[in-house]
């Protein structure tokens, strides 16, 4: 059989539900590996100020490093770092060099301190999880199962729930979004099916219909970003719920009030985190319905 000549990269997201020792581990896992991402940027920064001085100087070759060197922040001063597997903190220095590269091809901005609102996850390498084939016991069908963790430090299986069928990954992200809430994604390569055909044989095919045939065979899509919905050139108009649009709305209120409580709150308080949570998991629902498959509901013509 003839191989492909190319594969299909697909992503996917499943709800991931950790145990209270997992979740507590995955949490020291992220934090990690923020501390190494944010160490990173801090000597990045350092070693740009010395290229500043020494081109005043007159000095030309002064380079700063891109490497993935993490040995050097493993001191006295931090002795957690060495409680977790080495691959965590070389995972967390490959962030880095992946960010500092895209500043190099200018595709972003340089990379900058990161905390855990905008850097609460985990990259896990081949090294750090294992999906073994197992059976449902309740369906008879074959699932697959997520061990994290290496062999001198395992944590066990992360239970997801996985909604649709997928491959075998290379690296995998896990995800704390809100208070007890985590997902696991990544993507995957597979072969694309039969009837996939390449761009340059989809443009030969069009190129030899006329504009009748072309009108039949093809579909014209129009989204409104701000509502977040979309029309089709059939007719068809794809929209947010009702019930889901009122309860975004309700919600969007309920921030409102939940931000002037957190301001008159004190930092460090019991209250305060709790008015955090409910602003977390109300941002979180927002997320979750938007990327939610709409509801079709028949387009109104206007005569």
């Amino acid at each position: 059989m003839a191989q492909p000549l190319f594969q299909l990269q697909s992503g996917v997201k499943f709800p991931a539900f950790p145990t209270p020792e997992q979740a507590t581990v995955l949490a020291q896992w992220i934090g990690c590996q923020r501390f190494i991402y944010n160490g990173k940027v801090e000597e990045d920064q350092l070693f740009a100020a010395q290229r500043r001085m020494a081109l005043r100087a007159g000095v030309t070759e002064c380079v700063t490093p891109a490497d993935q060197q993490y040995a050097h922040f493993k001191t006295e001063l931090s002795p957690w770092l060495s409680e977790v597997p080495s691959q965590i903190l070389r995972n967390g220095a490959v962030r880095w060099r992946n960010a500092k590269q895209r500043q190099l091809q200018g595709l972003a901005r340089a990379p900058r301190r990161r905390t855990q609102a905008n850097f609460n996850s985990v990259m896990l390498t081949s090294e750090l999880f294992e999906f073994r084939p197992d059976i449902d016991p309740a369906t008879g069908k074959a699932i697959f199962q997520l061990f994290l963790g290496t062999k001198s430090r395992p944590l066990g299986a992360l239970r997801i729930k996985a909604h649709r069928p997928f491959g075998i990954p290379k690296i995998v992200t896990i995800r704390r979004e809100a208070r007890n809430r985590w997902y696991v994604s990544f993507s995957y390569e597979h072969a694309p099916p039969e009837i996939l055909r390449t761009p340059a044989e989809l443009a030969c095919e069009l190129n030899g219909l006329s504009d009748e045939q072309i009108e039949l065979v093809s579909l014209g899509a129009d989204r409104n970003v701000r509502d977040n919905c979309v029309a089709t050139s059939e007719g068809t108009f794809f929209a947010v719920p009702a019930v889901v649009k009122a309860r975004l709305e309700r919600k969007a209120k309920g921030r409102k009030r939940h931000q002037r409580k957190l301001a008159r709150q004190q930092k460090g308080s019991r209250n305060r985190e709790k008015a955090r949570d409910r602003l977390a998991r109300s941002y979180a629902y927002q997320q979750r319905a938007k990327r939610r498959r709409a509801q079709d509901q028949p387009r109104t013509r206007h005569v």
